[in-house]
């Protein structure tokens, strides 16, 4: 039988990381390695991981879930990787099924619930073309459809081939603290044939209801970071002879700038509303004046430009004015 390593970062975990642990544990698949790393939890997450015995236990400084990740890639034995968040939960006979489904193919998606109190609905394509089918891949679509936004990036969507990553020194980027399973996931893809998707659910997505100001302070650390990113994809894609996805690359980066001025729109007063955007508009100039200068459409560079002088009144009328078109 395949060996499954699994990884599990947890910081400030206490309120869920017994949920997830059991349903780990509780697997109808047997041979597994549960590698959770606390990375500096400030709370009971350590005492609650000290009563399980069955899991390789490493207690470290808090450095972000990119060095947590690879501390667990260096400690994995598995024939298989997955990646699983804290805060969620697999169904029972999640690994039993997929070391089935797997065969000969070099990376295996699956699909998941999304729970949200008492609900639990499955994850359709509404919003990601892959969610809910079922089909062979080759790598190239894959790609495409990951730089395009198109599908999400989410690491407990997939099951990994270690061989691929010790082979191909595939880690995480300890720089990035925003979209780094994104750019895991790509760097895999490049080195790897054959993609298969299964539409089964077996991941629980939970949705943590944490306060609007603490997401508000997320996203502006997120929407900051989009220069540095932006450069890494942009290299990635050079060095392997992806250029001509760049202008995939830039629309999926306005489009995602879009989506949290959108719903700034909803959550927050008038009055915060523009000390977020002035906030974000502060830490992203360099990308303003990058982005500036590559073939973007008009509606594109106004949006920029309204953005990078913080001409914010009018940046809200014209959000308004898409809003009204899109109708």
């Amino acid at each position: 039988m395949p060996k499954i390593s699994i990884i599990i970062p947890v910081y400030n975990g206490e309120k869920y990381i017994r949920r997830c642990l059991d349903s780990v544990i509780n697997q109808t698949y047997n041979d597994i390695q549960i590698i959770v790393i606390n990375d500096g939890s400030i709370d009971n997450t350590e005492n609650i991981l000290k009563t399980y015995s069955d899991i390789v236990l490493i207690n470290k400084e808090n450095e972000g879930v990119s060095k947590a990740r690879n501390t667990g890639l260096s400690l994995a034995t598995g024939d298989y990787v997955y990646f699983c968040d804290a805060d969620d939960y697999l169904e029972k006979n999640a690994f039993e099924v997929l070391v089935k489904e797997y065969g000969e193919n070099d990376l295996l998606r699956f699909g998941h619930y999304v729970v949200n109190g008492d609900q639990k609905k499955e994850k359709t394509n509404d919003d990601d073309v892959l969610a809910g089918v079922n089909l062979n891949f080759d790598n190239e679509k894959i790609l495409e459809y990951l730089i395009s936004n198109k599908t999400e990036g989410h690491l407990w969507n997939y099951l990994f081939k270690l061989s691929v990553i010790k082979e191909n020194n595939i880690l995480f980027d300890e720089e990035l603290f925003y979209q780094e399973d994104v750019m895991f996931l790509l760097r895999y893809c490049l080195n790897i044939k054959n993609i298969k998707i299964i539409s089964n659910p077996f991941y629980n997505y939970y949705v943590n209801e944490n306060s609007v100001t603490k997401n508000i302070k997320s996203s502006i650390r997120n929407l900051s970071s989009i220069c540095i990113l932006r450069h890494k994809y942009l290299h990635l894609l050079k060095d392997n002879g992806m250029s001509d996805l760049s202008n995939l690359l830039e629309q999926r980066f306005l489009n995602l700038q879009l989506s949290y001025m959108l719903d700034y729109r909803k959550k927050l007063t008038k009055k915060e509303y523009v000390e977020v955007l002035k906030k974000i508009s502060d830490g992203n100039q360099q990308y303003y004046n990058e982005v500036l200068k590559e073939p973007i459409s008009k509606k594109w560079k106004i949006f920029i430009n309204l953005l990078k002088k913080q001409r914010i009144y009018l940046f809200n009328l014209y959000i308004s004015l898409y809003l009204m078109l899109k109708k």
